[in-house]
């Protein structure tokens, strides 16, 4: 367990402060932000590599806040790999072990075993300069594992990787989370691998965690504009609280009436912002009737503009502004067999469903 208390850190023109998280023991936490709020120093920090100007770090009960890197037990995978260009792979993997004394045959019995489970054994041979990128990071991830450490730290390890090899390392990291349970502090820009790694999720925004949750609470349901935001969802507004109920509200947004799932902290004739995914917006079949349970979420607008791509197409429905409301560019993002499924095209006039399970609010 990692338990950081009131942290201050002032780095290079650069400072946060009164930070706290606590990470789990084996939990694996990604770390969001946009660039430059001090992520890397926040993991560089832990590793010992920066001194805080205040607060504390304990791992598994032991204040390390002043202890030097090397005594703090921890593995750690910097963004450009820092592997040893004179050294081989093995050499390289074995350099934890051999700086604290073992003989050479454990050295080499450690690697070859390490290196089999991580799918290395082949290279072990070579220079480093002959590896692949993706052989770069499974040798970079392989030396900071050798010496069983009890906190690992990946600093953008894929985001110099082609599309198809960053996907075979998350399987990896996935496998190395299962087999290894060390915990782990990772951080990266991709939201789909936060998905698909986190156990939990830190968004910083303006040097301070501004959100903290499983993946499905942070992608879904983002504390605030500046994190739905920074997360990509472009669908946030305004809206009036016109009524609340046991379990549900009622949305004034312009000529609109949106109903969605009432938050405890609802109260009759606020303004809140709404936002809604981009994917769960959901377009109506010219042929489905107006039922009324859907009835108040159903929206009309043309398609504006639209941008393919793989395996998604998106899609900014406008809906047209009226007398006291503005207009609103809606963003959808539908799977490509709907899309032509549905004969969708540019300025083709549609309707779509918010459904009020999908509309997640938060205060002004």
């Amino acid at each position: 367990m990692i338990i950081i208390q009131d942290l201050a850190i002032r780095f290079s023109g650069f400072s946060f402060q009164n930070l706290s998280l606590t990470i789990a023991d084996g939990e694996y936490l990604v770390l969001l932000g946009p660039t430059g709020v001090g992520k890397t120093v926040l993991v560089e920090t832990i590793a010992g590599l920066h001194r805080p100007a205040a607060g504390s770090i304990a791992m598994d009960g032991t204040d390390v806040t002043r202890l030097p890197p090397e005594k703090r037990g921890l593995g750690f995978v910097p963004q450009d790999y820092a592997l040893f260009p004179h050294l081989t792979v093995e050499q390289n993997v074995a350099f934890g072990l051999r700086m604290r004394g073992l003989d050479v045959q454990t050295q080499h019995a450690r690697v070859v075993d390490l290196a089999e489970r991580l799918h290395i054994g082949p290279l072990l041979s070579r220079s480093v300069d002959r590896l692949s990128g993706g052989e770069r990071q499974r040798v970079a991830l392989a030396r900071a594992l050798i010496i069983t450490p009890k906190v690992l730290i990946l600093d953008e390890p894929t985001s110099a990787l082609d599309p198809s090899t960053r996907r075979e390392l998350w399987a990896e990291l996935i496998r190395v989370k299962q087999e290894f349970r060390v915990t782990t502090c990772h951080i990266t820009h991709d939201f789909e691998e936060a998905i698909a790694l986190a156990d939990r999720v830190a968004v910083f925004v303006d040097g301070r965690i501004r959100q903290l949750g499983t993946p499905d609470d942070v992608f879904r349901h983002p504390a605030d504009r500046d994190v739905a935001r920074f997360l990509g969802i472009r669908n946030v507004f305004p809206a009036r609280l016109a009524s609340v109920h046991k379990d549900t509200v009622s949305l004034e947004w312009g000529p609109y009436t949106l109903e969605a799932f009432a938050p405890p902290w609802a109260r009759q004739g606020m303004t809140v912002w709404c936002c809604i995914r981009p994917e769960d917006v959901m377009i109506v079949r010219p042929d489905w009737p107006l039922r009324p349970s859907i009835k108040e979420n159903m929206l009309a607008g043309r398609i504006a503009a639209e941008v393919p791509g793989e395996a998604m197409r998106t899609l900014w429905l406008e809906i047209p502004a009226l007398e006291g409301f503005d207009g609103y560019r809606l963003e959808i993002r539908i799977p490509n067999h709907a899309y032509h499924r549905l004969g969708l095209h540019l300025g083709h006039a549609c309707r779509v469903s918010l459904k009020e399970s999908a509309l997640h609010l938060f205060p002004e």
